[in-house]
């Protein structure tokens, strides 16, 4: 019998206040399930990079650009700053519906999207228990659900529903 092949799907990644390097990252890491190795997922990073972050990339140390994890560590650091995530609140605030083109649910899906960049979930502290870690990650969902309703009922006028 065959073994079955993944197909896995990288899209481009350029830094925009609409892409997510954490999501980015999880689906680059996964690659491993396809049986890829690490030196050929740097090849694969650098090939879906583009503008600022191939930019930052090719500023990287070699010894850096050598090992997978000094080169997400370095790009996520440079990527996920507070700045960003300040950006991606501003964004998620301003966020207004175009009611000629987007019906409610692809505005909720944007929404949704850019809640999730600008209140991203809590890592994990050290020492902290499982059950500590939930109630804290439950109040984060539970607080960015409440965001996205907020804002998309001030929309929900403009939307003709």
């Amino acid at each position: 019998m065959a073994a079955a092949q993944t197909n896995v799907s990288l899209t481009k990644f350029g830094g925009r206040t609409n892409e997510g390097w954490n999501d980015f990252e999880s689906l680059l890491t996964s690659i491993e399930v396809a049986h890829i190795g690490a030196a050929r997922r740097i090849g694969c990073l650098k090939l879906h990079l583009t503008g600022q972050t191939l930019q930052f990339f090719h500023t990287m140390t070699e010894a850096t650009k050598a090992d997978l994890d000094l080169t997400l560590a370095a790009s996520g650091k440079k990527l996920c700053n507070p700045n960003l995530t300040a950006l991606h609140m501003i964004n998620l605030q301003n966020m207004r519906v175009n009611s000629k083109t987007e019906t409610p649910d692809v505005f909720l899906v944007k929404l949704q999207n850019l809640a999730r960049l600008a209140l991203s979930d809590p890592d994990k502290n050290t020492g902290e228990s499982d059950d500590e870690f939930k109630k804290r990650l439950d109040f984060a969902t539970l607080e960015r659900s409440n965001l996205v309703e907020r804002l998309f009922m001030r929309a929900l006028p403009k939307l003709n529903v």
